[in-house]
């Protein structure tokens, strides 16, 4: 596929940016490429997951041509992002990340994030006390398992989230895309005034920004979507294809 917008992540995780992206923008070939044969990014050394994604891109570059690569993945966008798109110099590239700089000083901020985002995220910067990092190191592979009946996921969220309630959280930041699945099933364990980032709405702007054609809305959208997932776990995009066309089982 030619022109085409390449959408990757480790699973279902990035199909949030593409549900999301197909809405806004405009008569797009769009790709979206699954690694589910290396499911979770987010308990990979910052070695692995490199060569991994290069390995990746480099399938990519071979099955089509990309006017963009956009990462769904905050593992690779907090960690391996800075590296893979100094490689990969002559394709424009984009990665979703946790996005903290519209809190202020009085907010209190939760991120749930894997255990490499965190890690990376400490290594980056010094958080404030009223920054606190969780690691949801099964969360992601949870979400992959149990779609879409995420009851059966309630009682591991509850061991992990439970203890925050008390600490008089103002904000949550969804600091990996397969959350965004979750994001109900979160918001009903802390008080409703809790509010719920995931990062999306900030690397949309971004490409909008720096891509604005796709973005014209004065002829009917009719994009065109591709899958491609790496074999393992599942033997095929059915399931994929699933979520796109049921939309609503997941807002």
């Amino acid at each position: 596929m030619k022109n085409c917008i390449v959408i990757v992540d480790s699973g279902m995780g990035g199909l949030s940016v593409l549900i999301e992206l197909d809405k806004v923008v405009c008569n797009a070939n769009l790709v979206y490429f699954a690694d589910i044969k290396n499911l979770p990014y987010g308990n990979k050394t910052k070695k692995s997951l490199y060569e991994i994604t290069k390995n990746n891109i480099n399938y990519i570059l071979k099955k089509c041509k990309p006017t963009a690569i956009i990462f769904g993945c905050n593992t690779i966008g907090t960690s391996i992002f800075d590296d893979i798109k100094k490689h990969f110099d002559f394709v424009k590239m984009f990665a979703i990340s946790p996005n903290l700089l519209n809190f202020s000083k009085d907010d209190k901020v939760l991120i749930l994030a894997t255990s490499r985002t965190v890690y990376s995220l400490k290594n980056k910067q010094k958080f404030n006390k009223n920054i606190i990092l969780c690691k949801m190191p099964l969360l992601a592979t949870k979400v992959e398992k149990y779609y879409p009946n995420y009851a059966n996921i309630v009682p591991y969220l509850k061991q992990k989230l439970l203890k925050f309630k008390r600490k008089n959280i103002t904000d949550i930041v969804l600091g990996c895309t397969h959350y965004y699945f979750v994001k109900n099933q979160i918001s009903k364990i802390f008080d409703k005034r809790v509010k719920i980032y995931d990062g999306i709405d900030c690397l949309i702007k971004s490409i909008k920004q720096e891509m604005p054609n796709l973005f014209k809305r004065d002829i009917k959208s009719d994009n065109k979507i591709k899958f491609i997932v790496t074999k393992n776990k599942f033997k095929n995009s059915k399931k994929y294809k699933k979520i796109i066309s049921n939309c609503t089982l997941i807002k």
